[in-house]
């Protein structure tokens, strides 16, 4: 599954990686559990639009990648809206430069808000972008941690799944993990969203004052709070 050799046909090889590395961390959790974090978003996560600028009429590939949550640690929170622990030296593409070389518009690139998992040490959370396009364009993404949620560790919870979604004729559909040359059209909004990290430790033992920050920053709405952490507002009341 992870050294194919000829004449076995591979592609996509990278976007296992992350979810081994966090299986290995998973696997080694019990013996060092004072330093192991939950399962971090475990995915390359990018996306490409592509097709034919109606100015200049030269093809074009817009390509980028999207950060997301990483796990709870031992002792703090996981990072948000970062890349994968495989890639430490690569760089996004900011929202103004594509919008200024592609005929596209960006409707938000923001925290994606209850994504992370509550615990003790709450996961990082993933990234929300809303694209629309200004002609006919090509969609393609390929995503893993669609089915199976970064994880907890020691009584944290799950973050979010990875997800993409069309809307069109006032309907918006899910779209598969993996797909490829979807076309989008002008009217059309194309929304990304990353996966969040799992949480770390029991949710019931969160500082209040971080739960109460969480709520202020936006990264985690009031009603998800008030499931996931009611101990600290039957404190309040």
């Amino acid at each position: 599954l992870l050294s194919a050799r000829r004449p076995a046909p591979i592609g996509g090889w990278s976007l296992s990686l992350p979810t081994v590395l966090d299986t290995i961390f998973r696997a080694l959790a019990p013996a060092l559990p004072e330093r192991i974090p939950a399962a971090h978003k475990g995915d390359m996560g990018g996306y490409a639009i592509f097709g034919t600028h109606p100015k200049t009429g030269r093809r074009y590939v817009c390509q980028n990648i999207m950060g997301g949550g990483w796990g709870g640690r031992p002792f703090e929170d996981g990072e948000s809206a970062s890349v994968s622990m495989c890639q430490g030296d690569v760089k996004n593409t900011p929202i103004e430069l594509q919008e200024l070389y592609y005929p596209l518009l960006f409707g938000c690139h923001a925290l994606r808000t209850d994504s992370g998992g509550a615990g003790k040490f709450r996961g990082g959370i993933g990234v929300e972008v809303k694209v629309r396009p200004l002609h006919d364009v090509y969609v393609s993404r390929s995503t893993d941690r669609i089915q199976c949620p970064p994880w907890g560790l020691l009584g944290g919870d799950e973050g979010m799944t990875n997800l993409t979604l069309i809307r069109r004729d006032g309907k918006e559909e899910k779209l598969p993990g993996k797909f490829s040359h979807l076309l989008a059209r002008p009217g059309e909004t194309v929304t990304f969203l990353t996966a969040g990290g799992g949480g770390y430790g029991d949710p019931s033992e969160r500082n209040s004052t971080a739960v109460r920050r969480d709520l202020a920053l936006g990264y985690v709405s009031k009603e998800h709070a008030e499931q996931d952490y009611p101990a600290v507002f039957c404190r309040d009341e």
